[in-house]
């Protein structure tokens, strides 16, 4: 991704997180949000909150897009992201957004999100350091999240997002 073109991904982000004005639920109620301390995805359900604790926690934020029709998404959420290990990585390391892609157009839009189910890593500023499309089993989902985390840790160190 070209320099222009992240940090217009940026700005657009920011502008999206500050005009959500409300929380979306997870999508065909696939997934309610956990209480603290159980098992499952602490899901946040809006990325102002969301923004707020990448903030606050320092975690790169990521956002789990679906839709009630989508099939995988719903396969997502039952075969990979119930998984108490994905889970677990997922509440440890990054702070967890889940969107419904029809009622979340304008973000949709401003990340380029082209299908479902889409997964898309941010760090705390919203520059975008990992994306994943479609379906993956468990392993194949938690590989890119370490690579999205990777990225983070770079973004850190070099005070950028990767080109």
């Amino acid at each position: 991704m070209t320099r222009f073109t992240s940090l217009t991904v940026a700005a657009a982000v920011c502008v999206s997180l500050w005009s959500t004005a409300h929380a979306a639920p997870p999508f065909g109620n696939a997934v309610p949000p956990s209480p603290q301390g159980t098992d499952g995805v602490q899901w946040q359900h809006d990325l102002p909150t969301a923004h707020k604790l990448a903030l606050t926690q320092n975690k790169p934020i990521l956002v789990v897009f679906g839709a009630d029709w989508c099939f995988y998404c719903k396969k997502l959420e039952k075969e990979t992201l119930s998984k108490p290990d994905v889970s677990k990585y997922i509440n440890e390391t990054f702070i967890p957004v889940h969107l419904d892609a029809d009622k979340e157009k304008k973000v949709v839009k401003t990340l380029k999100i082209k299908g479902l189910p889409c997964s898309v890593v941010l760090t705390p500023d919203a520059k975008m350091i990992g994306k994943i499309t479609g379906y993956k089993q468990e392993s194949a989902y938690r590989t890119e999240l370490a690579d999205a985390e990777k990225n983070f840790k770079l973004v850190q160190t070099a005070g950028r997002a990767p080109e």
